[in-house]
Order: structure tokens, then sequence, then C-alpha cells
């Protein structure tokens, strides 16, 4: 008797305890199924930000070569030179309006007998900032420009592309750059500052032969000196 129920207390224990154990090893692995998947999740997440993390390190990595050297597309620019002959601290203004910039710059010259200069560049562009730092390390050259022309700075920056404005002119080579204008606007000269350089520095005689090549000065001295104009004379 005692035997018998015996076993049938072990026979109804046992499924029990299978099945107890049966559901907690399901429960421990949904657990560790969660967990797993919660790593492979982490582990896909880590090399994402790895990967913004390099794609941004490159894009600012090329920025100096891309100024100096990259064909651009249409971009903006601000305003001229104070009177004062310092030049500002960030010259080139994407707020601007560049076309009206431009058309302000031909009403002065036109008054003034004086040529314009475009300066296309960026406060990015460390080539940019070298240009300034060269002109105010060489007052002489400063002096020259701005008896002679009309300086607009054109801010070549993704947050304004003044295509409208650049757009009158041939294409920009590199950053910075030179549009040279005549009193009335038309396009006279385009200047990739490149060649205004002797190894990695600005050089102060090629800028010296560029500002005074292309002077309203010169411009008179030409004129005079041609056939057409002493035999008008």
């Amino acid at each position: 008797m005692h035997g018998a129920i015996t076993a049938r207390l072990s026979l109804g224990y046992g499924p029990r305890r299978r099945l107890e154990a049966r559901r907690r090893r399901d429960f421990l692995r949904g657990r560790k199924a969660g967990s797993r998947r919660r790593r492979l999740a982490a582990a896909r997440w880590v090399p994402m930000r790895l990967r913004d993390a390099l794609w941004v390190f490159v894009a600012l990595a090329s920025l100096p070569a891309w100024a100096q050297n990259s064909k651009l597309p249409d971009l903006p620019y601000a305003a001229p030179v104070a009177s004062s002959g310092q030049l500002p601290a960030h010259p080139y203004d994407p707020t601007r309006d560049a076309a009206a910039d431009v058309e302000h710059a031909i009403a002065e010259a036109q008054k003034t007998g004086k040529r314009i200069i475009l300066e296309v560049g960026g406060n990015w562009c460390p080539w940019c900032q070298r240009l300034d730092q060269f002109f105010q390390e060489h007052p002489d050259l400063l002096r020259i420009r701005e008896q002679n022309f009309i300086t607009v700075y054109v801010s070549y920056s993704p947050e304004n592309r003044n295509q409208r404005a650049l757009s009158r002119y041939s294409k920009v080579l590199g950053i910075p750059h030179f549009f040279l204008l005549d009193k009335d606007g038309t396009m006279l000269h385009s200047q990739h500052l490149v060649e205004l350089q002797t190894g990695d520095v600005y050089s102060a005689q090629k800028m010296k032969e560029f500002l005074t090549q292309w002077s309203p000065a010169a411009a008179t001295l030409t004129k005079s000196a041609s056939p057409a104009t002493r035999q008008v004379e």
C-alpha cells in the first residue's frame, strides 16, 4: 500500500518537475537571447559611430587641399574694405547679397575711377586667412590695393551660394580667387592665387606686380601708348 502511494506520488511529481525545469530553461534561454540581441545591437552601433566620426575627420582634413586646389561650384560674398585700411576679423560674410555688393562697388568705382577686386573666399579657408594676414604684414601692398581698387569679399561657403553674382564671371579655380573688374563692372582678368605664391607662401613681389599691372594708372598708360590713341591725338 505504502509503495503504491509512493509510486503514484513520484509519477505525479516527476512531470511537474520536468515541466518546471523546462519553463525555467526556456526563461533563461529567453534572457540569454535578449542579452545576445542587445550585445549584437551594441556591436553594430559602435562601428556606425566610428564610421560617422571617420567621415567627419576625412571631411575636415580635406578642407585645406580643397580650398587651395579644388574646382568649385558657385557661392557668396561680402563688403568692401573699410577706409581705415584694417581688414575685418571675418571679412567673408555669408549673410550679404553678393550681387548687391558688386553693384554698390561699381557705383563707387565710377565715382572714384578705381577698379574692383572680387576676392572670393571663406572664413573656413586657411589660405584666405593667410592672405588677409599677408596684407596686414605688407602695409605697402595694402596701400597700393586701397589706392587703386575697391575690394569686395565674396563669401564662398555652404551657407550661401551667390550663384547669381558669380555666374557673371569665369569659373572659380580655387579658394581664394580674384576677379578683376573695370569700373563699369566688366571682367578684365581672373587670377588663381596659387600663381602669386612662392613655395607655400604668398609672394610680395608677385602681388605687387599683379596689383601694379591691373591698376587704373597702368591701364591709362597702356591706352595712351597705343597707336590708335596717338593717331587720334
